[in-house]
């Protein structure tokens, strides 16, 4: 009895943290696109900006993402850096 509801608990988890890694995978994804295009937009990015886009791609491709954002992130790394004037 104790090893079924075990194995029926571990089942859950399995399935509720798949269930939770699509929706924040959604999550990253929509978020990457908007801040992409915003980035695009202003034909600039700074290098936090890059370096925090790119830990959020990785994240999202770690998570099984689909590709959607491949198109973004080739373009976001052509996009010349920012240097804020506190760099300077």
């Amino acid at each position: 009895m104790v090893g079924t509801n075990q194995t029926t608990l571990t089942t859950r988890m399995e399935e509720i943290d798949k269930k939770n890694t699509e929706v924040f995978t959604q999550i990253y994804q929509r978020d990457l696109n908007v801040d992409g295009k915003q980035y695009i937009q202003n034909e600039k990015i700074t290098p936090a900006q890059l370096a925090n886009y790119e830990k959020r791609f990785a994240q999202y491709k770690k998570w099984g993402g689909n590709g959607d954002v491949d198109p973004w992130i080739a373009k976001i790394r052509r996009l010349p850096i920012e240097y804020p004037d506190s760099y300077l």
